[in-house]
C-alpha cells in the first residue's frame, strides 16, 4: 500500500510539473515553427516508476486541451506521448544495459510525435498550414521532440537514479 501511495503521488507531481513546465516554455511548448516540449523528458522516470506515463499523459491532455490546438491536440497529442511511454516501459523490460537504454528510450516518443503532432497542427492551423507542409512540421517536431527527451531525459535519469532506484527500485 505504501509504494502505491507514493506512485500515485508521483504521477500526479509529474502531471502538475508536465503542465507548469509547458506553461512556462509558452509558444515553444506547441508551435508551428518551434515545437520544444522539455516536459517530455520527465518520461525517462517511467524505468523506475511505469505511472509516470500516466503523469505525463495528464499533464499533456490538460495543457493540450487547455493551451494547445483543443480537442484534437488533446486526444492525438496526448495518444503520441502515452504510447511512447509505453514503448519506454518495454525497453525498460528488455533491456538492463543502461547505455541501450539511455539510446533508444525517446525513439518511440520522438517518432510518434514527429507522424501524429504535424498532423494536429494542419488540422488546427489551416490559413498557416497545408499538407504539403506536413514533412517541414515532421522535421520539426522531430527535432524538438529529441532535444526535449534526451536533453533533458538524460540528465534527469542521472540526477535521479539513486533516489528513483532508492523509493521505487529499479524496473
Amino acid at each position: 500500500m505504501k509504494n502505491e501511495v507514493k506512485r500515485i503521488t508521483l504521477s500526479a507531481i509529474i502531471a502538475a510539473l508536465y503542465f507548469v513546465l509547458c506553461l512556462i516554455e509558452g509558444k515553444f511548448a506547441s508551435g508551428f515553427l518551434v515545437n520544444v516540449r522539455l516536459s517530455e523528458g520527465f518520461l525517462v522516470l517511467a524505468f523506475f516508476c511505469p505511472e509516470v506515463v500516466v503523469g505525463c499523459s495528464i499533464g499533456c491532455f490538460l495543457y493540450n486541451l487547455l493551451f494547445g490546438f483543443g480537442i484534437y491536440d488533446a486526444l492525438i497529442g496526448t495518444t503520441a506521448t502515452l504510447l511512447g511511454g509505453v514503448v519506454i516501459i518495454l525497453i525498460g523490460k528488455l533491456t538492463k544495459k543502461e547505455p541501450i537504454r539511455l539510446t533508444t528510450f525517446g525513439l518511440g516518443l520522438v517518432i510518434l510525435n514527429a507522424i501524429l503532432v504535424p498532423i494536429v497542427l494542419i488540422i488546427s492551423l489551416p490559413e498557416e498550414l497545408t499538407w504539403a507542409s506536413y514533412w517541414v512540421e515532421m522535421g520539426i517536431v522531430c527535432a524538438g521532440e529529441a532535444i526535449a527527451v534526451y536533453g533533458v531525459g538524460i540528465p534527469l535519469y542521472f540526477a535521479l537514479r539513486k533516489p528513483m532506484k532508492y523509493m521505487f527500485g529499479e524496473k
